[in-house]
């Protein structure tokens, strides 16, 4: 599973709307865009940082799997935690795009970073936030907030 991380601090009040392949978010104004066929990352500095990652599953996923989804993903985020030398802050469910979402902080040296997985249908799509540990990131509640399934 690739991971990817979500922006911390600073940056503009205002946000720049980017798009990926069946999705949109915010992100701030000014930070660096990289895009991909299957992702879109917005960067400030070597820390912060807010990105969209997708993923095609084998198998149609439906919500009656969530709880499975969720074990299986605890799991992996211990197993990340691990390989960063770190832990994982927190695990919870958060409303994104309409539906249950599993999401995860892991922090680790100086850093920290938030993982939330949005399932549809055969389509995974993991939201990333990255940001310096112990301090505020907008960026990453903007990212979850604002993301919108097309």
């Amino acid at each position: 599973m690739a991971v990817v991380a979500l922006a911390g601090c600073g940056g503009s009040s205002k946000v720049q709307r980017l798009t990926g392949p069946g999705f949109t978010f915010s992100a701030p104004n000014g930070w660096q865009v990289l895009r991909s066929s299957t992702s879109v990352t917005a960067q400030s500095g070597s820390v912060n940082l807010v990105a969209v990652h997708t993923y095609r599953l084998t198998k149609t996923y439906t919500p009656d799997l969530y709880a499975a989804s969720g074990k299986e993903l605890g799991g992996t985020m211990a197993k990340l935690a691990k390989q960063l030398k770190g832990i994982v802050a927190h695990a919870r469910t958060v409303t994104v795009a309409a539906g249950d979402a599993h999401s995860y902080r892991i922090d680790y040296g100086t850093t920290s970073e938030e993982l939330t997985f949005v399932f549809r249908d055969r389509m995974e799509f993991e939201l990333v936030c990255r940001y310096a540990k112990g301090t505020q990131s907008k960026p990453c509640a903007t990212l979850v907030t604002s993301f919108t399934l097309l």
